[in-house]
């Protein structure tokens, strides 16, 4: 059971100040979550948690974010009950069938964040337009507010393929991107930038090589993680040879991010591009669950003779709370 609980603090309320779902959340819950009406000090009641289709959820320990939680004045079966922040119980997964934020093209965008809780993907820094995927700390909805923490998927673009010449063995195919996961913390009033990085052209001319495919990176504060884009094939009179696999290139772990799993790219040859690079991990929440994602391959050389080669994959950004 409840008891008699304190108000978390004098000037905020217990709903500004803690994390919710719905009831259906995947995230564990908190003890607190399941009991019937919780009963405030100042007579009032915070609300049945089932009848208002609301889930209290559970704090948890040895994750980058695990020290963000409130201790609150209630017990339940004699245990003082701790909640998390808003904002602080991140997941790799989709909501609603769909990701935070999904790039869709290349370029630069701004993650900006709010004292207010407001979250917004924009085309310029500190701007409230765009996509929104946090609201007010004091709005009432079970969609997420005041995020602090975001996982961040970046994908660099593939390689471009190169020319081919008379005979097959003068072209190259391109190689695929590096990828990596992140976790990032936002400022509390501020933004952090990405950069989604475009497909590397076919060979644009005679007897051309290929075009690298764009870097794709993530930079918050301190951290920053870059997925390199494919290099490009090459043509040759002699042989055409392929590109190179993307790296990756980072700050490594800090204060505003962690690293929860990367990996380089592959070559191609001169027949067949850089196979994709593929991770999988374990979410990275108690609840785990098996998480998989693949890198931008690179394009094909010319597929007949004195043909332009295909362009690689485009980068990819996702965004998941």
């Amino acid at each position: 059971m409840a008891y008699i609980g304190k108000p978390v603090s004098a000037d905020i309320s217990l709903y500004e100040a803690v994390e919710f779902g719905l009831y259906a959340d995947p995230r564990n819950m908190s003890p607190l979550a399941t009991t019937y009406s919780v009963l405030l000090d100042n007579g009032g009641y915070f609300g049945n948690m089932r009848g208002y289709n609301r889930a209290l959820i559970a704090p948890t320990t040895g994750y980058f974010y695990s020290s963000e939680t409130v201790t609150t004045g209630f017990y339940v079966n004699g245990q003082q009950i701790k909640l998390c922040k808003p904002g602080c119980r991140p997941r790799t997964q989709k909501v609603n069938g769909n990701y935070a934020w999904h790039s869709g093209s290349a370029g630069t965008a701004y993650i900006n964040r709010f004292t207010d809780g407001e979250v917004w993907i924009a085309g310029s820094p500190n701007s409230r337009s765009g996509s929104q995927v946090s609201y007010k700390l004091n709005q009432a909805t079970n969609l997420p507010r005041g995020i602090r923490y975001l996982v961040v998927q970046v994908v660099g673009g593939g390689g471009g393929g190169s020319y081919r010449g008379l005979g097959a063995t003068t072209r190259g195919a391109g190689g695929s991107s590096a990828i990596g996961v992140c976790m990032i913390k936002l400022p509390d009033n501020g933004y952090a930038t990405l950069v989604v990085g475009g497909a590397g052209a076919g060979s644009g001319s005679t007897m051309g090589d290929g075009f690298p495919g764009g870097d794709s990176k993530i930079t918050c504060g301190n951290f920053h993680f870059t997925a390199g884009g494919g290099k490009p094939g090459t043509y040759g009179v002699f042989g055409g040879s392929g590109g190179a696999g993307g790296t990756v290139s980072t700050s490594g772990d800090n204060g505003d991010g962690r690293i929860i799993t990367s990996l380089n790219g592959n070559a191609g040859t001169r027949d067949d591009p850089g196979a994709s690079a593929r991770v999988s991990y374990t979410d990275w929440a108690p609840e785990g669950g098996l998480c998989a994602f693949i890198s931008a391959m690179g394009g094909v050389g010319g597929s007949g003779a004195y043909d332009a080669g295909s362009p690689g994959v485009i980068g990819d950004v996702i965004i998941s709370y």
